[in-house]
């Protein structure tokens, strides 16, 4: 018991950044943040790992890109799902085919996550996703189906539209229901109407 309590009180909660800057020989350069963070991303433990993912996903700096792409390999299913949402935010279209990777998963999760990924990167995922409608996986096409319906971009009505002589059920109905969001677009407020007639003076 006594050995839990010491392991609890001597765990380091802060972040990767805060531990860098606390820390400078743990890291190349201490005074870069995002390079600290980025040296983080091997360590041990993986909780340190996956806080160093979610920060460089609020970074804003593209030398986070690649170790994060490398970080979706990570043998914890956590520091990928924080490494696909990282990559998301960054917007980079180099994050692209890793993430549809990821859409073979075997975990639920991580394929929802790396799917919102994707639909936050946008117009970089569209031609990568249509390509992804000839994989050999039917889920795979089947979830590529759906994120191309969300996305609303016109170039995928003619690929979605051969899906659906696809042989898998389930791929010929997400490609249907992708089909009907991008013929109705995307909703937007109503048009305002006539301005409300004013009686003529008595």
């Amino acid at each position: 018991m006594s050995s839990n309590r010491s392991i609890r009180r001597t765990r380091d909660w802060t972040t990767p950044a805060e531990r860098v800057s606390r820390n400078p020989g743990s890291s190349p350069d201490p005074s870069d943040r995002v390079q600290g963070d980025i040296s983080w991303l091997t360590a041990r433990e993986c909780y340190v790992r996956e806080g160093a993912a979610q920060a460089l996903g609020d970074s804003s700096d593209a030398r986070a890109v690649k170790p994060l792409i490398d970080a979706m390999n990570d043998p914890t299913w956590a520091v990928r799902k924080k490494a696909a949402e990282a990559l998301g935010k960054l917007g980079d279209a180099r994050a692209v085919e890793p993430l549809i990777r990821c859409l073979e998963e075997g975990n639920a999760d991580m394929r929802d996550t790396a799917q919102e990924a994707l639909l936050t990167l946008g117009e970089p995922a569209v031609e990568p996703l249509i390509a992804s409608l000839q994989h050999e996986d039917p889920f795979v096409r089947e979830r590529v189906a759906r994120a191309l319906g969300k996305l609303g971009d016109a170039r995928a009505v003619q690929p979605l539209t051969r899906c659906l002589k696809d042989k898998d059920q389930d791929v010929q109905d997400a490609a249907a229901k992708a089909l009907d969001k991008l013929r109705k677009g995307p909703s937007g407020p109503s048009p305002p109407g006539p301005p409300p007639s004013t009686p003529p003076p008595r």
